[in-house]
């Protein structure tokens, strides 16, 4: 209990994440509860135009519907909304001549100050105008107010427009517009725009108006530490695609009959004829997997081939995970029926939820026969008897949502639940690329602690130029903090015609970054260097990006930096 006595930085619910730094203390209100303290704080709002979305479906930006007055063909009330011009097709037509209601749900609370309302274009139906439109807004789509009207005005001609401006301006998120009594047709019209303001997260120094969060308190639970032991797992038998304990098999292809279902790879026969197997359908290639609910501990793992040596040749490699990136074992031929392999067997255990097969060659309809695995399994534990623990409480920052805490008579209900998990958070895939000489920056995201980069140094000038017969290194210099290039005198590698293409692998001659100076007849710059790795790094800390530049003649470098995912 001690480890809870911590101090906590609470993230305030806005884009900004402004942290707010304050001590909790456990309140003996029940199992892991913290007695969470909010200070009373402004949050600062600044009014922003906004920009209306052009909708290509009634849920492209929020919802659009009829309330009421039908709809005529397929003339949708979002194609009010769709900015389509003057085309009969981006008209909206009801069925009602005395009344038609559209109401938009909108993913943000807008303010609007006025609205413009196209007639149609088509000039033999321009009494399908409404005689008198109203426009209502709400914020829990129970409660209206009315923001403005407009009547009274001579039937417009082809194209033209009547504007309504609003005499209430305030936010809301369910706008309704109410057309009443067209001049003789069903009622319709080819546009509305909308002129509006939301409010954004501001900050003290520029706002238009703040609001004040009072003080709070509340109960916030957390979980407790989680023990686990490694106990004897017993490998299911699957009779369909889901196994009674939840784990789930599938696969890229499989036989429609008794020519192997996918689950039959795991239906505890290792011999025996038709419908004892999974095997592809009409491809030498494909993929097979099992995802269990837990995570289990491999040491052990035999493949067992189909039946009929006609159809039983396969090459494949078994992975624990779907990107195949964590092998278990190597690649393996088998050509016997009902022969076995033992892919893996080691002391040393793989630790997954998922077995997956990639299938590179074979029969057509070659596959698994019976897969047998020997594992452990995690099952929770107790703190006097577990192998390995789960501490959900590691995070030095928790977030909590302050506007969601709700009282339940004078004692708030809780409002946050760290969940346990057996992964760690971590940042998607993504590449950033600096391909223009000079200095930059980059700061390593949240949950990023290693990258992998190339470099890539701008290419030597050409003698006849005048310029140093260079070449610039890629380098990372951890004191500095610094990924980029730098001279030195030593040649590596000369090619003038070509340089490097940009990527992790890339080759000299292979694209046009780092390419030497050259000049006829005379000496020829030197391609700059190349450098590239993994190197850890430290979340939220600014590294200094240089890319080199070229001497005469020649181009630049480049930095290349990839982040998240597996890395």
């Amino acid at each position: 209990m001690a480890e809870l006595n911590k101090k906590l930085h609470l993230l305030k619910p806005d884009s900004t994440q402004e942290a707010i730094k304050l001590y909790s203390t456990l309140a003996e209100v029940g199992d892991n509860y913290l007695n969470v303290k909010l200070p009373a704080y402004n949050e600062y709002y600044k009014w922003t135009p906004w920009t209306q979305p052009a909708l290509t479906s009634a849920t492209s930006y929020g919802t659009v519907s009829a309330v009421s007055g039908g709809i005529d063909g397929t003339h949708y009330p979002y194609k009010l909304f769709d900015k389509g011009g003057t085309s009969i097709e981006t008209k909206f037509l009801s069925t009602s001549s005395t009344q038609s209601v559209v109401l938009w749900e909108l993913p943000k609370q807008i303010a609007i100050s006025k609205a413009v309302i196209t007639q149609t274009s088509e000039s033999d139906w321009l009494n399908r105008f409404p005689k008198t439109i109203s426009i209502y807004g709400s914020t829990d789509n129970t409660n209206y107010t009315l923001l403005g009207s407009v009547t009274g005005y001579a039937q417009p001609t082809s194209g033209a427009t009547v504007t309504l401006n609003c005499s209430q301006i305030q936010l809301c998120n369910y706008i309704k517009f109410v057309f009443d009594l067209s001049w003789g047709g069903k009622i319709g019209m080819q546009e509305i725009a909308l002129t509006a303001t939301y409010a954004a997260i501001s900050t003290a120094s520029d706002y238009d108006y703040s609001v004040e969060v009072p003080a709070t308190q509340a109960y916030v639970k957390l979980a407790k530490p989680i023990y686990y032991k490694w106990t004897t797992w017993a490998q299911p038998v699957f009779t369909t695609y889901t196994a009674s304990d939840g784990s789930v098999i599938s696969a890229s292809s499989e036989g429609t009959s008794w020519d192997g279902h996918a689950w039959r790879a795991m239906d505890g026969h290792t011999s025996g004829g038709d419908g004892n197997f999974w095997g592809t359908t009409g491809t030498s290639t494909g993929w097979w997997k099992v995802v269990f609910p837990y995570k289990i501990a491999i040491t052990k793992l035999v493949h067992y081939n189909r039946d009929n040596t006609s159809y039983s040749s396969i090459t494949g490699q078994y992975f624990a995970d779907v990107a195949m990136t964590i092998p278990i074992g190597s690649s393996f031929i088998n050509t016997t029926s009902w022969g076995t392999t033992t892919v893996y067997d080691s002391s040393t255990p793989i630790v997954t939820d998922t077995i997956y097969f990639n299938k590179t060659a074979g029969n057509n309809s070659s596959g698994i026969g019976e897969l047998v695995i020997t594992a452990q399994k995690a099952v929770e534990s107790t703190s006097d008897d577990y192998d390995y623990l789960v501490n959900p409480l590691n995070s030095s920052s928790l977030s909590i949502n302050r506007r969601k805490i709700m009282m339940i008579g004078n004692r708030p209900r809780p409002v946050f639940t760290l969940y346990k998990a057996l992964t760690i958070a971590k940042h998607a895939y993504a590449e950033v690329d600096f391909t223009t000489a000079g200095t930059f920056t980059w700061t390593a995201p949240a949950n990023v602690t290693r990258i992998r980069f190339a470099m890539v140094g701008g290419g030597a000038g050409c003698w006849v130029q005048g310029g140093d017969n260079f070449d610039t290194y890629g380098y990372y210099n951890p004191t500095a903090s610094s990924f980029g290039n730098y001279a030195t005198s030593t040649s590596q590698l000369k090619d003038t015609v070509n340089g490097y293409a940009l990527g992790f692998n890339s080759t000299v001659g292979s694209g046009s970054f780092g390419c030497g100076g050259a000049s006829a007849g005379q000496h020829q710059g030197y391609t700059g260097n190349t450098y590239n790795g993994y190197i850890d790094v430290v979340a939220g800390q600014t590294y200094n990006i240089v890319v080199g530049a070229a001497n005469q003649g020649g181009t630049s470098g480049f930095v290349k930096i990839a982040y998240g995912g597996d890395i």
